[in-house]
Formats: C-alpha cells, sequence, structure tokens
C-alpha cells in the first residue's frame, strides 16, 4: 500500500484518508493540497489499455447538481489514478465512491480467472454504471464513452439505501430458473440466526471503519535539553563568525600643545686651511731628465712667515709655465692670505739632492681663503626630543583619559584599559646645530567597550542557530533561556553559558498537516501514525458522536491539544 510522503507521478502523499490492496483515497500536494483516487490493485499491461483509460475515463463528477471537476487523469507505475481539487466535501464524496469501487474490485477479486485484464476491465465497466446514475461520473465526450462492461456482481450506487450488490446475475440462452421452494420453520430461524450474527459480526467491524462526528487529540511533545558554552570576542569591526560581536569604539584626541627647549649637544668645528693656486712660470732648466722633470710636493714662505704648500706633483718644462693646488698653513683665520702675497723669483732644486737645477718665477694671482679658527656650538640630541615629548604626554594625558572614561556610558564597559598613543613633531632634528628647538604633541586615547545585555543577545544568536542545526528549523525553545553573566577568559573573550528546552513548534499549517494525516482513518490506524512522528512524546486520541469509532474524514471535525511545554523560567540560574 502507499505510505506518507511517497510519490504518485508528481504528486507526494501526505495524508491515507482510505486504503484497501484494490483502491485508495489519497490526501497528496504538488503546490497546494489535492484528492488522489489511486488504483493499486488494477495494472496496465498494454498500450491499448493506457489508450482506453486515458481517453474514455470521466473527467468530472456530479452529485446532487453539484459538478466536482477532476483535474489530471494518469498512470503512475502502471497503475490508474484521478486526481480532483481538495475540499472536505470533495473527500466526503470521494470516500463514498472508493468504498463502493473497492466492495466492485473485490468481488471480481473472487471470479475465476481473476487476472489484471479482468479487474481493468471491470474498473472500466464500474465508472460507466455510476455516471448513470443520480450521481455520476461524467465522460468528456459522448463519443468517448464506450458500452459497460460489467462484472458478474453489477455495482449500483444510485438507490435509495446506498450501495448494494446485485448477487443474482443473468446469463443469456441460460434456461428459466425454477419457482423457490418455500422454506420450512426451522430452516428459515437458523438463516435468521446466521444473519443475525454476520449482522453483527459485520456492525462491530464496519463501527471501526466508520468516521465519528469529532476527534480529539491531545499531544505532550517531545522536550530536548541543550546547555552550551560560547566564547564570544568583542572586536572593533563586523566579522561573519557569530563568535564575534562588534563593541563601540570610544576614541578622543587632545588639543595640540608646543614647548621650546635649548639643545643641549656640545662640539667644536676644528681650525680649516685656506687653499688657492699658485703659478710656475719662466721656468729655465739647467739639468733635463730624459724622462721628464717633475716638480715634487714643495712649500714656501710667504713674508708673514706662513707656508704656501702645494697640494700635488706636477710636469715642469724648460721655458714653460704650470699651475699649482695649495694651501697655506696654518690653519685658522690666519691662513687667508692676498694675492701676490709670494711673488717672486725661486730656485728649483732636485728633490733628493737639494742640488738646484733651473730657476722660474713663483706667483698667486689671487689670494688664498676658507681658513677659519676653531668653532663652538651646540646641536639637537635625540634627549632634547624626548625630554620635551614627556612633559607635554605627562601635561596632557590626565585630561585626555579623563574624556574617554566620561563617553563611557552607564551599562558599558571598557574591554581592557584605554590606549593613549602620542602624536609629536619637532622643528629640528637631531645633530641640528641649533641653540634651541620647538616640540608639538597632541595625544589620542582610544577604547572598546560592550554591554553584558550585546554579550547576552549574541550568545542567544549563537545558540538558537546551534539548536536549529541540531534538531532541525522546526524545533524552538520553549519558555526562557537562561543566559549566564559574562566571564573573561582573555583580553575581549566572554565566556557565555546558556540553558534551554526545545521542542517541536506546532504552527497552524502544521497542525492541519497533522489533521490531514489522520483524516479518515481507524482510531488504532492513526495512533499508529502519529506515535511514528519523532515530535511527540505522547499522545491519545479519542472519537465522539455518529455512529462510528474512525476518525473523521474533515479536518474540521479533528481537534488537536498541544500540552504546553512550560521550559526554563527566568530567573533561574546556569
Amino acid at each position: 500500500m502507499t505510505l506518507i510522503g511517497e510519490f504518485i507521478s508528481t504528486y507526494r502523499v501526505i495524508a491515507l484518508p482510505f486504503q484497501d490492496p484494490f483502491c485508495e483515497l489519497l490526501v497528496a500536494e504538488q503546490n497546494t493540497p489535492l484528492l488522489l483516487v489511486f488504483f493499486p490493485g488494477v495494472t496496465i499491461e498494454t498500450q491499448a489499455e493506457k489508450d482506453e483509460f486515458l481517453q474514455k475515463a470521466p473527467r468530472s463528477l456530479q452529485h446532487n447538481g453539484t459538478t466536482i471537476p477532476l483535474q489530471k487523469l494518469g498512470i503512475a507505475s502502471n497503475h490508474p489514478y484521478f486526481a480532483a481539487a481538495y475540499t472536505d466535501e470533495t473527500q466526503r464524496v470521494l470516500l463514498d465512491y472508493v468504498k463502493a469501487i473497492s466492495q466492485a474490485l473485490h468481488t471480481v477479486r473472487g471470479q475465476r480467472p481473476a487476472d489484471n485484464r479482468a479487474r481493468f476491465s471491470a474498473l472500466m465497466g464500474i465508472l460507466v454504471p455510476i455516471a448513470d446514475r443520480n450521481t455520476k461520473i461524467i465522460p468528456p465526450t459522448p463519443d468517448e464513452r464506450t458500452e459497460p462492461i460489467l462484472a458478474p456482481n453489477t455495482l449500483s450506487h444510485g438507490a435509495r439505501n446506498g450501495p448494494h450488490v446485485n448477487m443474482g446475475p443473468t446469463l443469456a440462452g441460460s434456461r428459466p430458473a425454477r419457482a423457490p421452494r418455500k422454506l420450512k420453520r426451522w430452516q428459515q430461524g437458523i438463516i435468521i440466526a446466521l444473519l443475525l450474527v454476520l449482522l453483527i459480526g459485520s456492525g462491530a467491524l464496519l463501527y471501526t471503519f466508520i468516521p465519528a462526528a469529532s476527534a480529539t487529540v491531545k499531544v505532550t511533545p517531545v522536550q530536548m535539553s541543550l546547555d552550551e558554552n560560547y566564547p564570544i570576542t568583542v572586536v572593533e569591526n563586523t566579522q561573519s563568525d557569530l563568535m564575534f560581536v562588534v563593541g563601540r569604539s570610544i576614541v578622543v584626541t587632545s588639543q595640540q600643545r608646543t614647548q621650546t627647549v635649548n639643545a643641549t649637544g656640545k662640539g667644536v668645528h676644528q681650525a680649516t686651511r685656506a687653499t688657492g693656486v699658485i703659478s710656475l712660470s719662466q721656468i729655465q732648466l739647467t739639468k733635463i731628465s730624459p724622462t721628464g722633470n717633475y716638480l715634487a710636493i714643495s712649500s714656501v714662505r710667504d713674508p708673514a712667515g706662513r707656508s704656501i704648500v702645494t697640494d700635488e706633483e706636477v710636469k715642469i718644462t724648460n721655458g714653460g709655465s704650470v699651475s699649482i693646488n695649495a694651501h697655506a698653513e696654518p690653519a685658522g683665520d690666519i691662513s687667508n692670505i692676498p694675492a701676490h702675497d709670494i711673488d717672486g723669483p725661486i730656485d728649483i732644486v732636485d728633490a733628493i739632492t737639494q742640488v738646484p737645477i733651473g730657476t722660474g718665477y713663483l706667483s698667486n694671482g689671487q689670494g688664498f681663503n676658507g681658513g677659519h679658527d676653531a668653532i663652538n656650538y651646540t646641536y639637537v640630541k635625540q634627549a632634547d626630543i624626548d625630554n620635551a615629548t614627556k612633559a607635554l604626554n605627562n601635561q596632557l594625558l590626565a585630561g585626555t583619559m579623563d574624556r574617554v572614561k566620561k563617553s563611557i556610558g552607564k551599562a558599558e564597559k571598557s574591554v581592557q584599559a584605554p590606549q593613549c598613543t602620542p602624536t609629536s613633531s619637532s622643528n629640528h632634528k637631531v645633530d641640528d646645530e641649533v641653540a634651541n628647538l620647538t616640540v608639538k604633541l597632541s595625544i589620542t586615547c582610544k577604547t572598546l567597550v560592550y554591554t553584558e545585555k550585546m554579550l547576552h543577545d549574541q550568545a542567544v544568536k549563537v545558540y538558537q542557530s546551534h539548536g536549529s542545526e541540531r534538531f532541525g528549523s522546526d524545533y524552538g525553545v520553549a519558555g526562557d533561556m537562561i543566559v549566564s553573566q559574562p566571564t573573561t577568559s582573555q583580553s575581549g573573550v566572554f565566556m557565555m553559558s546558556v540553558k534551554g528546552i526545545w521542542t517541536y513548534q506546532y504552527t497552524p499549517d502544521r497542525l492541519e498537516a497533522i489533521k490531514h494525516l489522520i483524516a479518515g482513518k481507524k482510531n488504532q490506524d492513526a495512533l499508529v501514525l502519529l506515535n511514528e512522528r519523532k515530535d511527540m512524546q505522547k499522545v491519545t486520541l479519542t472519537t465522539a458522536g455518529g455512529i462510528g469509532s474512525a476518525v473523521p474524514t474533515a479536518a474540521k471535525d479533528i481537534k488537536i491539544i498541544i500540552n504546553k511545554v512550560t521550559g526554563l523560567q527566568a530567573g533561574s540560574t546556569v
């Protein structure tokens, strides 16, 4: 038999109002609920049978002047079915039809041979007679109707007293039946007794199948405890992970202050020598070297006793002239000699033997300059900048910290102590030769704050997400969630403990689905279906009114009472 959750073609079965091996009335859904009449005991084996069913089966029902359109005719797994829009009234009408058709197919089952062709022919023959009475199934056009193929026992649904089976078929060509003999009184008594036994037995059986006027289902939902600890980190920027919560940043920057201090570095610039150029001209050599004559580094005194010293060795030639770089000694201002300070003839001697080898004329056409005495000076040391910065920082720190504290709300707490950073600049850098320098500084203090409510709400969010992943989206917390006070595990990380009781959430749509699940079922069958559900810890089912004990076929006649799950109560401790 078909089970809940199975598919008939593209329709998913959600309730089973009536089932037997030959015919089923099912509540199914595609986009919306609908009713399926499915024939698992009738197998379509050939293309001809398929064409016959799809072309000749009826497309609508009429009941007491009301037309019930059939949305679709189809064949699923070689078994025929038809579908109609779901209403309680349609379900009641179809339930009568299905039971009547089932009785007829059971009769066909008892024939020999009872093959698939016989059952298919019987089904096609059953639909047409039903259509010909005051409650009937109407095919789409007269051309599609075929001559009914009646089973040996013919079903009539339009009689005043409901469905009945004519057990006396007449065969063409048979001889006339004899007149029935009159039964003796004792025979009549036995027959009446047997009929009473059958009536009582069938009445008890029918009692379990006939729906009661109303049904009440009382459900105690399943309860599951979930107790978890979460490390929640307070951060400055949004994170994708639920274990992080964004705190509020407080940033305070002070006004800029300046301070001028003396440079404390001491230094001396050593005396320097003046430099210039001398020229040697009118060169007359008495001894000429085959490899050339060179004038070595030499010195000459001026009238003031200062020495003029050449800086390089130069080549000289007989009758030529040459310019030579030179400096004056001693160093200091005294080495600055005027132009033509040493103009005059000079002997040229051999550097090794000191023997004269020629003469020339020596002159400084321009003065020597650049010489100066030693100079004392002051310069900037790193300590000069650091001391000024520290002094300004001390002046601004306390006031800035106080402004940060005043910015923290009553319910807020700092993740850690405010962190302060100075921003400074100086008009001179280290080693600059100046007498003083000016330092400018401002200070910025910031902190990250949070509230316990912020941590509480984030812990609840994590807990709900965790519970939905563990139990499923159909479950929620009953009562209150008990959330602990935050405890610090490390800077910015707080441990939160959350406890709650989870249970199934019975929304109106879910309750309606449960009603359709058990509608039309025998009491015990309905209880089996309900007890198979994982969301129900305990369930009871009672029916009342009417002449039967089965669950009513209409959802409106079924009442579901969900016993309240109290869960945990606020004020409890973790």
